[in-house]
């Protein structure tokens, strides 16, 4: 046996490290159950909390003071060519709670009317799954780490197709948004208002990846590679949300909302080891190592929607998302959401959206963003496509929530940049339960 130590192994070559500001920028339509229910298509409708995150303008809807809180849970699966190859029962979860104060009320219908502020929590993203992918004749690890210039002393001087391939993979972990926020309403017609966002992300992966050749080694064993790694994230970030709203007529409202980019740091802690068999058993060994990154930054958002009111009966709504990206690809959706009230107090809602980049390519595999990861696979998301139903009532003091999201995303996967790219399939059924209690402004 012979230990080869290589520092920083691996694959601190290996420049796939914008699949973390990828994975990062990745955002599911959650917050309370009427948003959830309404596919997030809330840019020009408000009155909500979650809608409000989005677009603070509509806080300025608000007659009364607000207090809500939603408990969820969701059950994902994910499939590799059409084969379930794993699932995952997620815990239940806090998706959404939030205090809205309204006050300084005018009975006119000129200047400023009424003001709202709030403070809210957000569950934006889940990073939680269960990846297991198996291949055949796929380009060797090894053979990549070859051009690298890392020897591994392995028997090849150069790496044919391995005969097959198995990797195993479990993240966890969840973004986080903490907002204060602003409304107001003038001559109800315009709606304005700003919010400053704090972010949080937490993501852990551990990885396991496996392949194996057809050359028998003087012991009798195939040959084999095999490599081991460990990392986690952690990071936080700021940045601002402005909105407006416009009414032109009592049945149509036009929203508008930005938000910047965050401006925050990422602490990222890698650990590795790589081994392989061949004549002789070696292994490789990577050192610990913690790196920060304080010039971390989120995407450029922009929404602009529509919304149709019958009256007390029912609203539509469309809404479109564009979000620029630093190190991938730009992705945008469209969604959709109507909203019907049979009788005073009580809503049933359904929606639908479709979310994807503008090219499907993996541009992140060429840009090193900084991190600098021993794991060698890497996720490329592509599209995805939620659709959701909720009900609800509102009496004079109490409000309850309910709403069911399907949500199925697609995915370029790469058990390294070398290795034939594997689409993998993910879906997710979501449950939202929100409670709360309203009352007159103050």
């Amino acid at each position: 046996m012979k230990k080869v130590f290589i520092i920083g192994l691996v694959l601190n070559v290996l420049a796939l490290q914008a699949q973390d500001y990828e994975r990062l920028n990745e955002r599911s339509p959650m917050g309370t159950a009427r948003y959830v229910g309404m596919a997030g298509a809330m840019t020009a409708v408000g009155a909500d909390p979650s809608a409000a995150a989005d677009n603070p303008a509509g806080l300025g809807f608000y007659r009364h003071s607000e207090l809500l809180f939603s408990i969820g849970g969701a059950f994902d699966r994910t499939c590799q060519e059409g084969l379930t190859i794993s699932g995952r029962k997620n815990k239940a979860i806090v998706p959404q709670a939030s205090i809205v104060f309204a006050f300084g009320e005018r009975f006119t219908d000129y200047g400023a009317i009424s003001n709202a502020v709030m403070f809210s929590y957000r569950r934006t993203h889940d990073f939680s799954r269960r990846v297991h992918l198996v291949g055949i004749e796929s380009p060797s690890l090894g053979h990549l780490l070859n051009e690298e210039g890392v020897n591994l002393g392995i028997s090849y001087p150069t790496y044919p197709l391995n005969t097959g391939y198995d990797q195993l993979v479990f993240e966890s972990g969840a973004a986080h948004e903490y907002a204060f926020s602003w409304g107001m309403n003038i001559a109800h017609r315009w709606y304005v208002g700003a919010g400053l966002h704090i972010q949080s992300y937490t993501l852990t992966s551990e990885g396991d990846y496996y392949e194996l050749f057809e050359k028998v080694n003087t012991a009798g064993a195939n040959e084999d590679i095999q490599n081991v790694t460990s990392f986690t994230l952690t990071g936080v970030g700021c940045n601002a949300a402005f909105g407006v709203i416009y009414r032109p007529s009592r049945w149509a409202r036009v929203g508008l909302s930005l938000h910047t980019p965050s401006l925050g740091s990422v602490t990222t802690y890698t650990s590795g080891t790589f081994s392989s068999l061949t004549d002789t058993l070696r292994y490789c060994y990577a050192r610990d190592m913690r790196e920060t990154y304080s010039d971390f930054h989120m995407p450029l958002r922009l929404s602009v929607g529509a919304a149709f009111t019958m009256g007390h009966y029912g609203i539509a709504s469309v809404q479109y998302d564009y979000q620029h990206m630093f190190y991938s690809d730009d992705t945008h959706a469209f969604r959709s959401g109507f909203e019907i009230t049979p009788v005073e107090g009580l809503y049933m809602n359904v929606g639908y959206a479709w979310e994807t980049t503008f090219k499907h390519q993996t541009r992140a595999l060429n840009l090193a963003p900084g991190f600098y990861r021993r794991d060698a696979y890497s996720s490329h998301w592509l599209s995805a496509h939620c659709a959701s139903a909720g009900i609800g009532y509102r009496g004079k003091q109490f409000i309850v929530q309910a709403a069911y999201q399907y949500r199925w995303q697609s995915y370029n996967y790469h058990v390294h940049p070398d290795a034939y790219s594997q689409r993998v399939h993910a879906d997710t059924h979501r449950f939202v339960i929100t409670i709360g209690w309203h009352r007159a402004i103050l």
